[in-house]
């Protein structure tokens, strides 16, 4: 009978030890989740800062270009080799681009396979809310959807400003 005691208390207390574990272990996983979560709106916070700061700065590139245009007397082909010559990164590529009847056409700072500058965005629809909400002068960041751009088929995406309708030839 001792024995059997003996055996009840140690499977008793081994009980009590593995429910502790468990409680213990649920206990700490629970705090881990609401760290990684707290982690993760946290890295997303500081990443959303980080893209409105970079959409921001292009931006002011954008309207730097456009308020330097404006200011001087320049054909749209001056305006395209102002801002090609510029551009200090080769993998970026500037479009000065025309609403007309039949789309939105313009000149490229990189050309095409055959050397040609001209650019056509007829075939696109690059603007989520409409071309003319882009050509307001406001606060807010002047950002393209998505798109495959035209001369050279990468994924872009668009920083847009207002420039003269009309360009001296």
């Amino acid at each position: 009978m001792k024995k059997s005691l003996m055996l009840l208390g140690n499977v008793l207390i081994i009980l009590v030890i593995m429910a502790f574990i468990m409680l213990y272990v649920s206990s700490e996983r629970q705090k881990m989740l609401v760290s990684q979560t707290e982690a993760f709106k946290n890295m997303t916070v500081a990443m959303e800062s980080v893209t409105t700061n970079y959409l921001v700065g292009e931006q002011q590139v954008c309207r730097s270009w456009s308020n330097y245009i404006n200011a001087s007397d320049m054909t749209a082909e001056d305006a395209i080799n102002y801002v090609r010559k510029s551009l200090t990164a080769p993998e970026i590529m500037a479009h000065i681009l025309f609403a007309g009847e039949d789309g939105l056409t313009g000149f490229s700072t990189a050309p095409k396979a055959d050397g040609d500058y001209t650019v056509s965005y007829n075939d696109l629809d690059i603007f989520s809310n409409g071309f003319n909400d882009l050509l307001k002068e406001d606060s807010t960041v002047n950002v393209t959807r998505a798109y495959i751009n035209p001369i050279n088929a990468i994924q872009s995406i668009g920083f847009c400003c207002c420039w003269p309708s009309t360009w001296p030839t």
